[in-house]
């Protein structure tokens, strides 16, 4: 996926497609934040866009959420769940119910 660009450092470059792919968000957003300064791109053979394989990373490292979404949507719904069984309810919209037990 990377190619490497001889005369600059030995870096590795990437396109912007693929630079949306590893930071998971739509291509158009990297091309943004390129307009906002805060991935730094250039242009190389043909007019193409290319971007730094490590700035990549920094960003991915820089922005990566603390915790895992998923999970926390998991714990969210397993403690609903807990909290309507505790008080007897059967679903949101629904009468209570008594908790045999």
């Amino acid at each position: 996926m990377p190619k490497k660009q001889d005369g600059n450092e030995g870096r590795e470059y990437i396109t912007g497609e693929q630079a949306a792919k590893l930071m998971g968000v739509h291509p158009r957003t990297v091309y943004r934040k390129i307009e906002k300064g805060e991935i730094i791109a250039t242009h190389g053979k043909r007019n193409r866009l290319r971007i730094a394989l490590d700035d990549v990373k920094a960003w991915i490292a820089k922005n990566q959420p603390e915790t895992d979404p998923l999970g926390q949507v998991e714990e969210l719904s397993q403690c609903s769940l807990t909290q309507r069984l505790a008080r007897g309810l059967k679903g949101p919209h629904q009468r209570r119910v008594a908790l045999s037990g």
